[in-house]
């Protein structure tokens, strides 16, 4: 049996039948959003950074700005974007385990604590890096 998705562009009030897609053109689909969100974050990164320009106004990394990037990169990908989740989540063909979905606000707040805390230091960059995987 074929697996079948509706496409989210066909909920609305229409009254035709709702299109479906296969697994494969929701897999296409999906990665050209991925891809148009990736530069919509890297935009909304320009203008966060020329927000913070100002020397009046100087910059702290806030969950807030975390749940924006967040939004931003997986708008119409997953139904609850710029949210904290709620649930369980896996990352697929890795071992690595996230953490519970009740811990993440405070974990999110952790790492913005950490980042402003020693936002002048070296040590900041080792963090990032060993935060990243490297």
């Amino acid at each position: 049996m074929r697996s079948e998705f509706l496409c989210a562009g066909d909920r609305g009030g229409d009254t035709t039948p709702p299109h479906r897609e296969s697994a494969e053109e929701r897999k296409h689909r999906i990665a050209e959003l991925e891809i148009e969100n990736g530069f919509r974050q890297f935009d909304l990164v320009l203008d966060i950074i020329k927000t913070f320009l100002d020397p009046e106004r100087p910059f702290a990394l806030r969950p807030s700005i975390i749940q924006q990037l967040q939004e931003v990169a997986v708008d119409g990908i997953e139904r609850h974007p710029g949210r904290w989740r709620t649930g369980p989540a896996g990352i697929e063909k890795s071992a690595h385990a996230p953490p519970e979905a009740h811990l993440v606000p405070f974990l999110v707040q952790e790492m913005c604590d950490y980042v402003n805390d020693n936002w002048m230091r070296r040590q900041l960059f080792t963090y990032l890096h060993m935060s990243c995987g490297g």
